[in-house]
């Protein structure tokens, strides 16, 4: 799973449910250490994709490539795609990461997949809130900051958003911030 936002740790936790033992990339440190606490039993992090590929026992996936990969940061999607086994797929969750550039090849010759997950008709909101309501996801463990609505621009500042100059900062140590009104 790349990125080890909320959507990243929910996704690592959701794929643990099914037996999934694998492994949470986060380039940030701050971020790294922030998530450690709340990551799924055998699970690891680190700090980029080719880590994942090195640090793997017996050096299967170095050879192979990895079967499953979930982008969550919306950026690494065309990266993702070199460390795909054949027959491997790409959920691609994240947004905004742009436009990226594929040799059809990789999906002919060596059948890898690029799949959307913005999509609630195949039923994946209404098993994602089971996960949540059974206590299997733990949703609120994610949760770093919590404040009063009216201390929305202090929420923001967390996220490394400021609203009165427009423009995005180095974040804070937020993880998932939650305003309550």
């Amino acid at each position: 799973v790349i990125g080890a936002g909320p959507m990243g740790l929910l996704y690592s936790h959701a794929l643990a449910t099914r037996g999934v033992v694998g492994s949470l990339v986060e380039p940030s440190r701050a971020r790294r250490e922030l998530a450690e606490a709340t990551m799924p039993a055998r699970w690891r992090i680190v700090e980029n994709l080719d880590r994942v590929v090195e640090q793997t026992p017996h050096g299967h996936v170095a050879e192979l490539g990895i079967d499953l990969i979930v982008d969550t940061s919306g950026r690494a999607v065309e990266h993702a795609l070199q460390h795909l086994a054949r027959g491997g797929q790409v959920l691609a969750v994240g947004l905004g990461g742009g436009a990226i550039t594929v040799d059809p090849g990789v999906f002919a010759d060596e059948s890898k997949r690029i799949v959307g997950s913005i999509d609630s008709l195949d039923g994946s909101f209404a098993a994602a809130l089971d996960l949540i309501e059974s206590g299997r996801l733990p949703a609120n463990a994610i949760v770093s900051h919590t404040f009063a609505l009216s201390e929305y621009r202090q929420a923001f500042g967390e996220l490394g958003i400021d609203l009165r100059r427009r423009r995005r900062m180095a974040p804070g140590a937020a993880l998932k911030v939650v305003l309550k009104p």
